[in-house]
């Protein structure tokens, strides 16, 4: 693929393949990473920090649309070349992050108190009647969490 630059912001270029420079010295300006590519750039005369994906999508594929985010097709962060990059509503990325194993469910999700043993038991225990308050006081966790479970709102997976 070529490499084109577009113009943003007032000092900036912004380039197909996610490279970020100063738009009169064309000097690369190098993001950190933490999770996301974050660049330093003055707007308004003003130091300001943004994501470079979101620099891109804007340059390339125009502006956000209202109640759509930026998504990395190929679910790598540090990707920043237009053609990875779509507008997709909050719950379509989310599934996307789903069915490429990015978020940690169940047993897997380091805060998680319950595994699918307990969520068993939580959802025999209720089906006998057992009150959910008490439930939750054995398994260490709030009733809400309890409730949740037992209504498949999480743990759906769980038979």
């Amino acid at each position: 693929m070529r490499e084109e630059w577009r113009v943003v912001y007032e000092y900036y270029e912004v380039s197909s393949l996610g490279r970020f420079r100063n738009r009169e010295t064309k000097e690369l300006l190098k993001g950190y990473t933490q999770r996301y590519v974050t660049v330093s750039l003055y707007r308004y005369k003003k130091r300001s920090c943004d994501y470079l994906h979101k620099i891109v999508a804007l340059a390339f594929i125009g502006p956000c649309p209202p109640g759509k985010e930026v998504n990395h097709i190929d679910t790598i962060k540090t990707h920043n070349w237009y053609t990875n990059l779509e507008y997709l509503t909050h719950k379509g990325n989310e599934e996307h992050a789903v069915k490429n194993n990015l978020k940690a469910f169940g047993e897997r999700n380091g805060n998680s108190k319950l595994t699918v043993k307990k969520v068993k038991e939580i959802r025999r225990l209720c089906a006998r009647g057992v009150p959910q308050k008490d439930v939750a006081a054995k398994f260490g966790v709030y009733p809400q969490a309890v409730k949740l479970a037992v209504e498949r709102k999480t743990w759906r997976r769980v038979k």
